[in-house]
C-alpha cells in the first residue's frame, strides 16, 4: 500500500483505529516514517510506514496483523476532527 505524503497515513491509521475500536500508539514518527503498535499487551500489531526508492511517497514496510485483543473507548490516536477532512 503506498501513500502520497506521511500525512495521509497518519489519517489512515486514525480512521483505521476508530473503525476497528483499538488504540494505536505512535512509537516513532519523523517526517519520512511512521511506527504504530497496539497498545494492548500481547498484541503484535505493529506498521511500519517509511519512503523508499521503488515508489514514489512512502508505502508499508512492515505489517504484523491485528488480533482481536479486546475493545478501547479511550483513544489518544483520534480526536475530534478525525473524521473531518
Amino acid at each position: 500500500m503506498t501513500f502520497k505524503d506521511i500525512a495521509e497515513p497518519k489519517q489512515f491509521c486514525k480512521l483505521y483505529a476508530l473503525a476497528k475500536k483499538v488504540e494505536l500508539v505512535v512509537v516513532k514518527s519523523d517526517k519520512n516514517r511512521l511506527r504504530y503498535t497496539c497498545a494492548a499487551d500481547g498484541c503484535p500489531l505493529l506498521l511500519l510506514i517509511s519512503g523508499d526508492m521503488t515508489t514514489p511517497g512512502v508505502s508499508v514496510i512492515t505489517l504484523v496483523e491485528h488480533i482481536e485483543c479486546g475493545t478501547t473507548y479511550d483513544n489518544s490516536v483520534v480526536f475530534n476532527n478525525s473524521l473531518v477532512f
